[in-house]
């Protein structure tokens, strides 16, 4: 036992000797070439030489330029864990089917099975603002974006239609001229486009 806490007591002594040799090097004045002499560490695990030069110093000479340790042998370490923040995840967005897209198409022309669900009123509005949209506002009905705000030509559809075609509530049916995009009210993120579709 007492061979063991000597053994031990010897092994951290030496780690401790061991990163304590620091060597520095340091440049000349002179004319600011950076030419150094090279320096020599000799330590009684490792010799390393490094020749530095032919860089452009700036002149300033005597100042430390580089540190070099002995290398020890390996030690664990634990460093404190920093607080990390997480940023808030979207939830999983649902793009539509083929069959869902022609549903709710069906359903805003009239010609579905669904399509009473859509009143008179809305389905002459979205016919009245049939119109296409500026280049400029349609490049940016993009899935994953919001919807570009300013927009006159749009027309929303009942709350009744996206749970008809199988859709989460929290989804929302917007026309926008010729074009049908469905949008997350959650995230007031744009899920699917379909483009001049009208």
């Amino acid at each position: 036992m007492v061979q063991w806490k000597t053994g031990a007591a010897v092994l951290v002594g030496t780690l401790a000797l061991s990163s304590l040799i620091v060597t520095t090097v340091s440049a000349k004045p002179g004319n600011g070439n950076g030419n150094r002499p090279s320096t020599t560490s000799t330590t009684t695990t490792e010799t390393s030489t490094t020749q530095q030069g032919n860089g452009r110093g700036n002149g300033r000479g005597n100042r430390p330029t580089n540190t070099r340790t002995a290398p020890s042998t390996p030690t664990t370490t634990t460093t404190p864990s920093t607080p990390t923040t997480t940023t808030p995840t979207t939830p999983t967005q649902q793009t539509l089917t083929p069959q869902q897209r022609q549903q709710i198409i069906d359903m805003i022309k009239g010609t579905g099975s669904n399509s009473s669900l859509i009143p008179a009123p809305v389905r002459s509005d979205i016919m009245a603002n049939l119109s296409s949209l500026p280049p400029g506002i349609q490049q940016r009905l993009l899935r994953g974006r919001e919807l570009p705000p300013g927009i006159a030509k749009k027309v929303t559809l009942p709350t009744s239609v996206p749970p008809a075609v199988n859709l989460p509530s929290n989804y929302q049916v917007v026309v926008v001229g010729s074009n049908v995009v469905v949008i997350n009210t959650t995230t007031l993120l744009i899920v699917d486009v379909m483009l001049n579709v009208l």
